[in-house]
């Protein structure tokens, strides 16, 4: 409760600089032995990245030199999963993934991811499944992977559309119950391109363009997510066809103040708003919103899983902000 400095380790140095890497450096916490939280931290990002592992005494347990085989696979963020079930948890160098001892598992090599998102996609499907929207311009595109093996189960990409140039931004949600399992958007060609194309589970296109401007959030306890629009003052459901706006409701009452998160933090299995708001002096201030609804639903709460906690770690220490879509189960359902 001092601040104190109790130990400290030296942050492995870039080897290289391509395209101002240097500033991509990032930590995460991963549940190596599947018993103990273990530092990870990242060097480089676009080309020669380093991952190093640490116990809580900061001992150096394993360290990954990417280089020649799988440098340029760096994503935005360390992701991290059990992808085998036995209980230790896996580590993301973007499109590559590593063992919990710092062995090479598997990559698709195809270079750097700018969205990475461990989720069960396929229902029918037993395991994880890992969504890529791939930046780089040779690879462009959007694939979906068996987390444990990294066989691409379908892809959309360059080969298939040369519209493709750089998968950018998207996220993935159940946000139609017309559709099994979890929906994926994605854009094709960069920051600038707001046409967006909604992708059922299995790759099939559902919806282009896939309207802009909204992002998934658990608000009234339904089977699937509603859409938060316009700066969290429009709440939508999404009908196959639409986005349908629900009248009266707005998650965010002030006619101020961006949304920098939305995530279950009291508990209560819905999410919160998490915004920026300009206060009466002239500065800003971090505004937290929940639903004021009682609802007659009880489900587990998100943060009661170890995943969604080191994801929520994960998503306010820099990089791209992610989303991170939590099924609803009753409590005592498997």
């Amino acid at each position: 409760m001092t601040g104190e400095v109790i130990r400290t380790a030296p942050w492995q140095p870039l080897v290289s600089d391509l395209q101002g890497s240097s500033t991509r450096i990032h930590l995460s916490i991963a549940y190596l032995d599947g018993e103990h939280p273990s530092v990870i931290t990242q060097s480089g990002l676009y080309e020669n990245e380093i991952f190093t592992a640490y116990d809580a005494q900061l001992k150096k347990l394993w360290q990954y030199k990417s280089f020649w085989e799988t440098g340029g696979s760096g994503g935005h963020k360390i992701e991290v999963a059990d992808v085998d079930g036995d209980g230790r948890q896996e580590v993301f160098d973007g499109t590559t993934c590593l063992n919990h001892d710092g062995t090479l598992r598997w990559s698709i090599y195809r270079q750097h991811p700018d969205i990475v998102s461990i989720h069960d996609y396929l229902p029918g499907r037993p395991g994880l499944e890992v969504f890529y929207i791939v930046e780089s311009s040779m690879h462009a595109g959007v694939y979906l992977v068996d987390a444990s093996s990294g066989e691409i189960i379908w892809k959309v990409n360059r080969e298939d559309d040369p519209r493709w140039t750089h998968g950018h931004r998207g996220w993935t949600a159940d946000i139609w119950d017309g559709s099994p399992g979890i929906e994926c958007v994605s854009n094709r060609a960069g920051h600038s391109d707001q046409n967006l194309i909604l992708f059922s589970a299995d790759g099939r296109s559902l919806l282009e363009p896939f309207p802009t401007g909204y992002t998934p959030i658990e608000w009234d306890g339904d089977p699937t997510s509603e859409l938060l629009g316009n700066g969290g003052r429009t709440l939508a459901n999404f009908d196959g066809k639409e986005a349908r706006i629900v009248p009266g409701v707005h998650p965010n009452p002030g006619q101020s103040g961006s949304v920098i998160m939305v995530a279950d933090l009291y508990g209560d299995f819905r999410d919160e708003l998490v915004l920026i708001t300009p206060t009466q002096s002239g500065g800003r201030a971090i505004s937290v919103v929940t639903s004021p609804e009682a609802i007659d639903k009880a489900f587990v709460a998100a943060n009661e899983s170890l995943d969604y906690r080191l994801w929520i770690g994960r998503n306010m220490g820099g990089g791209y902000r992610s989303v991170y879509f939590h099924q609803l189960q009753r409590p005592g359902s498997e």
